[in-house]
């Protein structure tokens, strides 16, 4: 345990049911010691207390949820809960996430807002010069293969890890090629990009979805 998960321990002590690691970077830019941290305690009341968490910089995401509302809380953040569980590390605690039952249906809603609303974006951003076009295509990448990443995993069972197993997969699942977001995940800094093929790309996912 490091100083940063045993801050965290010492904060909330005994309300303190489980602590998890978990999620990996999903591009390149992402700095690698970027931490994301799951605590499920058993009541939230410590969070309101004058202490603070040394090293809590460091930690690029804790997430808090006592165990009724992460129960109450699958169908709203059904990926984000399916990430924490294929990738889950338990510090300490009892591993409360191998329980959990995620279901097909929420996760592919979610999918389907998630890449609907990147189309949506790329479409709106059309207009907008070519640099301000990479930064559309950059920052909806990782949320692209994240949801591709949860869905994929309960459609078929897979247990893809990488950002270059969830394209593969994807392109085997639509028979069709990505090439923008396989630059995108092959480099932190892409060159030019065909923002109209990428759309095109994105929009091939969203009809593959629909059609569930």
């Amino acid at each position: 345990m490091n100083t940063v998960t045993q801050s965290i321990v010492t904060h909330f002590g005994a309300s303190l049911d489980a602590l998890y690691r978990y999620g990996r970077q999903e591009l390149p830019r992402f700095r690698s010691d970027e931490v994301h941290l799951l605590a499920v305690v058993s009541n939230t009341e410590i969070l309101l207390n004058d202490y603070k968490v040394p090293f809590l910089k460091k930690i690029h995401s804790l997430q808090v949820f006592t165990s009724a509302e992460l129960n109450r809380s699958l169908d709203v953040f059904p990926l984000e809960f399916l990430d924490m569980k294929l990738d889950r590390e338990l510090i300490v605690g009892t591993d409360v996430l191998a329980s959990i039952e995620v279901a097909i249906h929420n996760v592919r809603h979610q999918a389907e807002f998630s890449l609907r609303s990147t189309l949506l974006r790329a479409r709106q951003a059309a207009l907008l010069t070519p640099k301000d076009q990479r930064g559309v295509v950059g920052n909806s990448a990782s949320d692209v293969v994240r949801s591709l990443r949860g869905l994929l995993n309960m459609l078929h069972g897979k247990a893809l890890k990488t950002p270059e197993e969830v394209v593969l997969a994807t392109e085997e699942w639509t028979s069709k090629a990505l090439p923008i977001l396989r630059n995108l995940l092959e480099s932190d800094r892409p060159g030019a990009i065909d923002f109209s093929a990428y759309r095109k790309e994105i929009e091939v996912l969203v009809d593959r979805i629909d059609a569930l």
